[in-house]
């Protein structure tokens, strides 16, 4: 019965991590296959546990099988969990530079000084936001967030970026 009752919670909170995963990586079509895959395991531990449920389907060995499986499963979930918070934690961050013309952006940019965090507006269909951080950990020693712009790029978004390189330059020359 200790067993059932495991399975039953860790089912229940593979259901809401389910949920969550889904309302936050729903744009992400890769995800999205990830997660169905995981809702029909839940689906199947949770038709498998009330099968168990009949005297003549109870086996010790596939209750630890079954429990296995849903422990597996529910790590899976957690790992998306994990990258949903990120998604969370990007999309809060890209929020700070949203709807703000040149001048809200340098004062951003002083902000940014200070917590020795930046931005950094990658234009293009295909930017390179890996080779962009590389290229800013290597020449300045900072890390940046790449946030991708599409094709057409937001002008003021570039003064932005103008003014970060222009002062990472002046910092590099200081030293």
């Amino acid at each position: 019965m200790k067993k059932y009752l495991i399975i039953f919670i860790l089912l229940f909170s593979g259901i809401a991590l389910v949920v969550f995963n889904r309302i936050n990586l729903d744009i992400y079509k890769y995800y999205s296959v990830i997660i169905d895959f995981q809702l029909l395991g839940l689906i199947i531990i949770l038709i498998s546990i009330l099968l168990t449920l009949r005297p003549k389907l109870r086996n010790p060995l596939f209750l630890r099988a079954l429990l296995i499986f849903t422990i597996l499963l529910i790590s899976s979930e957690l790992v998306l969990s994990y990258k949903s918070f990120q998604e969370i934690n990007r999309v809060d961050f890209i929020k700070n530079y949203d709807n703000k013309n040149c001048n809200q952006l340098i004062e951003r940019l002083e902000f940014d000084k200070t917590q020795n965090k930046f931005a950094y507006f990658a234009f293009g269909l295909s930017a390179d936001f890996k080779g962009i951080k590389l290229k800013f950990k290597e020449k300045y020693n900072v890390d940046v967030i790449a946030i991708g712009q599409g094709c057409i790029g937001n002008s003021k978004n570039h003064c932005y970026n103008i003014a970060l390189i222009d002062f990472l330059d002046s910092k590099k020359n200081n030293q």
